[in-house]
């Protein structure tokens, strides 16, 4: 019986090893497609102002 127990929680152990590495891969994957869109949007808002400053006729 206490080797069935063991048994049971190593699986255990085991699934909770491969949840947190899963977890893991897609908290890396998501943290790189933040920052790809963070990188997107500087770009974005530069261009803009960039724009905008050649638009600009002062008076």
């Amino acid at each position: 019986m206490s080797t069935e127990r063991l048994n049971q929680s190593s699986d255990r152990i085991k699934e909770s090893r491969r949840t947190v590495l899963e977890t893991e891969e897609l908290g890396v994957s998501i943290l790189e497609d933040l920052h790809q869109q963070r990188e997107t949007l500087l770009h974005s808002h530069k261009k803009s102002e960039e724009e905008e400053n050649s638009n600009f006729i002062p008076f």
